[in-house]
């Protein structure tokens, strides 16, 4: 997957003169971070342990000595009878199982003081895997990540149904900073739903690049069973 790591994503920043005012102080913030050698702390917001699309980009930054990744589990938010709350048995799933395989994995939620914690001071870029804001707590919706960080976004399935002409209308896709799509037909019915080009990014499907990186076999010799 091509993805902006490393001394890329730093001369990018760099470049960027003319921006939108509401990220202008984003950008500045990283700019100062990087003049003083201080790493890029970015942000994977996962719902559920088996939907973690950027799985492969986060173990790809932990490699790079510019980044400094992070997961956070957010809450789920459940309706049982009219009644809202959080479902706690899905959360305490997805982070322990996510904190066995991976480093740098924390809650969301703060078992001693009874409350869920505010990130949005730790992190500069963010990958959120959940695009329903419905689904979790104010803290935690795109809506609000994206008014102080940098917020991009990789699908999490590879769509090849219909369903990706509903799935590029999600209101929250337009205030994604960068969108990484699986193929240039994808990217044009993103731009055709209204977002602008520049934020969609032809990167390919990363939960298929163990599958690139697959030897093939040569003059291998196959025993013929015959029955």
């Amino acid at each position: 997957m091509r993805f902006v790591l490393g001394q890329r994503f730093i001369d990018f920043i760099r470049r960027k003169k003319k921006l939108p005012s509401d990220i202008q102080m984003i950008f500045k913030n990283i700019k100062k971070n990087i003049k003083k050698n201080k790493k890029i702390r970015v942000c994977f917001f996962v719902l559920f342990d088996s939907t973690f699309p950027a799985k492969l980009v986060y173990e790809k930054m932990l490699l790079n000595d510019k980044f400094l990744p992070f997961v956070v589990v957010i809450p789920k938010i459940k309706i049982d009878n009219g009644k809202c709350s959080v479902d706690f048995d899905l959360l305490n799933k997805s982070y322990n199982t996510l904190a066995d395989e991976l480093p740098n994995v924390y809650s969301s939620y703060d078992v001693q003081r009874n409350v869920f914690i505010d990130f949005s001071d730790k992190y500069d870029l963010v990958c959120s895997a959940n695009l329903y804001d419905y689904y979790t707590l104010e803290q935690y919706k795109i809506r609000n990540i994206t008014k102080h960080s940098l917020c991009f976004n990789i699908p999490y399935a590879y769509f090849v149904t219909s369903y990706l002409f509903d799935f590029v209308k999600i209101d929250v896709q337009k205030m994604f900073w960068r969108i990484f799509v699986e193929n240039k037909y994808n990217k044009s019915v993103y731009i055709s739903s209204g977002i602008p080009a520049k934020k969609v990014v032809v990167s390919g499907y990363p939960r298929l690049d163990e599958l690139a990186e697959v030897q093939k076999e040569r003059n291998r010799i196959r025993k013929k069973i015959i029955i």
